[in-house]
């Protein structure tokens, strides 16, 4: 484990993020394939969902492997390309979308590393977030509802496997109606280049969604389904828009156009709630030689903009948090001299 010298950002007032380690994941090559995602649990263990090798790799406290968990194919215990993931600490239960088979895979926890499947739910659509509260698996991901209506936010009571919607899809993307999706967004290229992933957390009652889209945060009770919205865009925020740039390297599917056309815009990454306040993090334009690229705000529980802070030391896109402990963890990448991608966990603390 390597400790490094602890450093904030420096002059803002209130709150600050500092960069307390860097725990650098068992470096054998090839051993992390591809990861969308990755969670902690109590006691420190990272499990980290390989897409391209169709398993969780658990690594310790330190980063060293200590199993893995599931291969790839479509049995018993098997996986495809599992991508992202949840780990409910009160529970000791994982959970992980695997994007191959369509289905959210959920585990009880048995002992320091073992993990037994005891559920599946289809979700043909795909799913970007996934928890659980209580006896319900929510769900930020598409799914139809009847008289084809459209949903991007649900949950299903894993005791009758009932669903519940609670976040129409044009509210997703800042419309009003049920009509101005069909005209606005169905058959818009423009929103679908932006993206469609969403993130969300839950705190009480209250779930807090966004889109990687928009700096807008959707407030929902998840007992009584009441929607409200807030959110602070600085000036430094450029939100996602469809380029001529980016329209004409989506049709001619050209990745290293869309990547840079996305590098001049700001995407939210995630957002996390616990009982003191709501963090947003977000992607701000790449620029030449700038420190971080990653900016968190804080909001109140009620939606009341607090602040607006860098997060330093270079983080990568896929984070957790612990409420608890207020220590944020971010899986970030470097390619070495011999072009072998090198995963390290970030550890950071916020404080006041």
């Amino acid at each position: 484990m390597v400790i490094f010298i602890v450093f904030t950002t420096g002059t803002l007032p209130g709150f600050n993020i500092k960069l307390i380690d860097k725990i650098p994941l068992a470096q054998e090559t090839g051993l992390l394939e591809n990861v969308w995602d990755f969670c902690v649990t109590g006691d420190h263990l990272f499990l980290v969902p390989d897409y391209k090798a169709g398993n969780v790799k658990i690594f310790g406290p330190n980063g060293n492997l200590v199993k893995v968990l599931g291969r790839k194919g479509f049995g018993p215990d098997e996986l495809l390309k599992p991508a992202y993931c949840f780990y409910d600490k009160e529970k000791d239960k994982f959970g992980v979308f695997d994007f191959g088979t369509r289905k959210i895979f959920i585990y009880n926890r048995i002992g320091k590393t073992g993990f037994e499947r005891v559920k599946e739910i289809y979700c043909l659509a795909g799913a970007t977030g996934i928890q659980l509260k209580d006896n319900k698996l929510l769900v930020s991901g598409y799914k139809s509802g009847s008289s084809g209506t459209h949903y991007d936010f649900y949950y299903v009571d894993l005791t009758n496997d009932q669903t519940t919607f609670l976040l129409p899809s044009y509210y997703k993307y800042g419309l009003i109606s049920w009509h101005q999706f069909k005209t606005q967004y169905i058959n818009n290229p423009g929103i679908k280049a932006i993206g469609i992933a969403a993130w969300f957390d839950i705190c009480g009652d209250n779930a807090y969604f966004a889109w990687e889209g928009d700096l807008r945060i959707i407030k929902i009770d998840i007992t009584s389904g009441e929607i409200d919205f807030f959110g602070e865009k600085p000036s430094h925020y450029i939100k996602p828009f469809a380029s001529k740039s980016l329209l004409e390297a989506r049709r001619t599917m050209n990745f290293k156009i869309i990547e840079s056309e996305w590098d001049k815009m700001s995407y939210i990454k995630d957002i996390f709630a616990s009982s003191k306040y709501v963090l947003v993090i977000y992607k701000g334009p790449v620029k030449p030689g700038s420190e971080s690229n990653y900016w968190m705000q804080f909001y109140t529980l009620a939606g009341n903009y607090l602040e607006d802070i860098p997060i330093p030391g270079n983080p990568g896109s896929r984070m957790c948090f612990d409420k608890d402990k207020d220590i944020l963890y971010s899986l970030s990448s470097e390619v070495d001299e011999e072009l072998f991608e090198r995963y390290f966990v970030l550890e950071y603390k916020l404080g006041k």
